[in-house]
C-alpha cells in the first residue's frame, strides 16, 4: 500500500489504460473478501485513485477510511487518505483536523506533514505551513517530494534563496532531473546574480521540455542578467512563439528589444502586450518611454496622457508629456 500512496503523492497522468482497468478488478476482488478480512485503508486508497476519473468516488473514500480507523487498520494512512478527500473538496477545516489526527497517530508519517503545509498555506498561516514542511522533510530527508515544497517556501515566501538552492541542488545530486527542479534552479541561481549557472539550468529544462514557453522565458531572463540582450530577444521569440497569448513572455521580449536598443521592434510588442492585458496598467509607462526613445515624441505624448488620466503626477510621464524636439533643442522644458 505504500507504492500506492507514493504513486497518488507523485501522480502526472496516466499513461496507461491498462492501470485503471487493475485497479478496478482488484477493487472488485477485494471486496468479495468476508467483511471482517476485507483491508480497509487499503480500499481507501484504491478509491482514491479512482476518484481521479470519478468524483462521486469520494464518499468510498471516507466509508472505508473511517472504516480502517474504526478498525486500528493503518490508522495515520486513513487519516491521510480521508484529509486528502476533504481538502479536494475544499474542506479545509475538517482536512487540517485529519491530517493532525494522522500525525498524532504516527508522528513520523511524513506525508501527514506536507498535507498539513498545503492545508496551512490556503489558510495563511506561513509559521504552521514552514513548520510542517521542515518537519515533512526532516522525517525523509531524501525524498524530493519532501525537499521541494520546503525549498518552494524558502525560495517563495521566506527569501531565503541559498538555503532553497542547496536544497534544490542535493534533490539535483539524487539524479532526479525534471524540467521543473531545473527551472527552479535557473531561478534561484539567476537571484543569487550567478547568471552562468542561471542560463545553464534553464537551457538543460528547454532541451528536456521543449514545448513548454516558461523555460525559454527563464532563459530570456538570465541571459538579460548578463547583459546579452540579442540572445535573451531571440529565446523570448521562441517563448512567445509556443504561446502566443502569454503577455507575460511578451512584456518580457519588449524590454529585452529595448534594452537592445531595438525600439521598432519593441514598440509593437509593448502595444500587443498592453492591448491584450490593459487592466495591467504598469505596462503603459514601459510603451510611453519606448516611443520617446524611437523618437515617436507625439505617440510618446499621448501615451503619456493616458497613463497621467490614470495616476496622475508621475514625474516621468509628466516629463515625456511636456517634452518637445523643439523645446529640447533650444534647451527649453516646454512644447
Amino acid at each position: 500500500m505504500r507504492a500506492l500512496s507514493h504513486a497518488l503523492r507523485d501522480w502526472e497522468g496516466e499513461r496507461r489504460a491498462t492501470t485503471f482497468i487493475r485497479v478496478l478488478g482488484e477493487t472488485g476482488r477485494l471486496y468479495r473478501l468476508p467483511a471482517d478480512r476485507r483491508p480497509a485503508c487499503l480500499l481507501a486508497h484504491l478509491h482514491r485513485y479512482l476518484r481521479i476519473y470519478d468524483g462521486l468516488q469520494a464518499r468510498l473514500v471516507i466509508a472505508r477510511a473511517e472504516e480502517a480507523i474504526a478498525r486500528g487498520d493503518q490508522v495515520d494512512d486513513a487519516y491521510v487518505t480521508l484529509g486528502v478527500v476533504r481538502q479536494k473538496r475544499a474542506e479545509d477545516t475538517p482536512a487540517l483536523a485529519a491530517f493532525l489526527r494522522a500525525i498524532e497517530a504516527d508522528p513520523h508519517n511524513a506525508e501527514a506533514h506536507r498535507w498539513a503545509a498545503v492545508v496551512y498555506a490556503e489558510r495563511g498561516e506561513l509559521a504552521n505551513e514552514y513548520r510542517m514542511a521542515r518537519t515533512a522533510h526532516e522525517i525523509a530527508p531524501d525524498d524530493p517530494a519532501y525537499a521541494l515544497p520546503l525549498a518552494r517556501i524558502l525560495s517563495q515566501k521566506l527569501g531565503d534563496y541559498r538555503a532553497a538552492l542547496e536544497l534544490e541542488t542535493k534533490v539535483l545530486a539524487t539524479g532526479r532531473e525534471t524540467p521543473a527542479l531545473l527551472d527552479d534552479l535557473g531561478y534561484l541561481h539567476g537571484l543569487l546574480g550567478h547568471g552562468d549557472d542561471a542560463e545553464r539550468f534553464y537551457q538543460r529544462a528547454a532541451m528536456l521540455a521543449p514545448g513548454d514557453p516558461a523555460h525559454l522565458r527563464g532563459l530570456g531572463w538570465a541571459l538579460a542578467l548578463q547583459n546579452r540582450y540579442d540572445d535573451a530577444v531571440e529565446a523570448l521569440h521562441r517563448a512567445v512563439a509556443l504561446n502566443p497569448r502569454w503577455t507575460e513572455a511578451r512584456y518580457a521580449l519588449a524590454l529585452a528589444c529595448r534594452h537592445a536598443g531595438r525600439y521598432d521592434e519593441a514598440i509593437p510588442e509593448f502595444e500587443r502586450a498592453y492591448r491584450e492585458e490593459p487592466s495591467r496598467r504598469w505596462y503603459l509607462p514601459d510603451l510611453c518611454i519606448t516611443y520617446h526613445l524611437a523618437a515617436r515624441f507625439d505617440r510618446a505624448r499621448a501615451c503619456a496622457d493616458e497613463y497621467l488620466s490614470i495616476a496622475p503626477g508621475t514625474p516621468d510621464m509628466q516629463f515625456l508629456h511636456s517634452f518637445s524636439f523643439a523645446g529640447a533643442l533650444d534647451g527649453g522644458e516646454g512644447r
